[in-house]
């Protein structure tokens, strides 16, 4: 008798998990979009945008090419940026840190960077102008409930986050970037937006169906490349 019952708690088991699987591929199908089919990428290109070659041109000059975030990529972060209002937030600095300086010196938003490698925080320290408005914060990551992420202890958070770039923390720190949402969340607000690099990796999603379950979202998730998710609160 016991042996039976087992066999059915386990085929009951197996029934539940290709149910959730089945519902988790539905989700992401409803999210998969192309640019074209966006309700969050505005149909033209806004004022205050830089334009392409000075983008390749920052993205040579940064000389990171294993790491380095493509010209594309920050063309979409340029655009983002002047779409929005409000306080930006960066997890991960690097050639996309450099682009928000340009951008922001005649917007004048305030524009945090979290960067937990101590050398790669004093590279970026050295590389940026002295004029620059990015508040650049060495925030070593530290463990939370269930996740590691940014030490948030010493940062002045905005209470008006309009934009957060996510290319960070590794993807092979423990909870991924899942953090993003739950160490900033006094910041967000109705409207504010998510641009999450790596999309395509199992981390990602899974932040992503995280998310989901948490907070009201519009998510649109294009799979070209490495992927980048367009999260935005609603």
């Amino acid at each position: 008798m016991r042996y039976a019952e087992e066999i059915t708690s386990k085929a009951q088991q197996n029934v539940e998990a290709q149910a959730a699987a089945q519902k988790v591929g539905a989700t992401l199908t409803t999210w998969k979009k192309n640019a074209a089919e966006s309700n969050l990428i505005g149909d033209s290109e806004p004022q205050g945008t830089l334009a392409m070659e000075d983008l390749e041109k920052l993205v040579q000059e940064w000389d990171n090419n294993a790491w380095a975030a493509t010209p594309t990529y920050l063309a979409l972060l340029s655009q983002l940026f002047a779409q929005t209002t409000g306080a930006v937030v960066e997890c991960g600095s690097g050639v996309s840190t450099l682009v928000l300086h340009k951008l922001n010196l005649p917007a004048q938003r305030r524009v945090l960077s979290l960067e937990h490698h101590r050398k790669w925080y004093e590279r970026l320290q050295a590389t940026l102008p002295q004029d620059t408005t990015v508040e650049l914060c060495h925030t070593p990551l530290r463990s939370y409930d269930g996740f590691d992420w940014y030490a948030m202890d010493s940062v002045d958070l905005p209470a008006d986050i309009g934009l957060i770039i996510c290319d960070g923390p590794p993807g092979t720190t423990n909870g991924g970037r899942v953090g993003a949402l739950y160490a900033l969340r006094e910041g967000i607000r109705p409207g504010t937006l998510i641009m999450l690099d790596d999309a395509n990796r199992d981390r990602e999603l899974a932040a992503l169906l995280d998310w989901n379950e948490t907070f009201d979202l519009h998510v649109e998730l294009f799979t070209e490349g490495k992927g980048i998710a367009l999260v935005q609160i609603v």
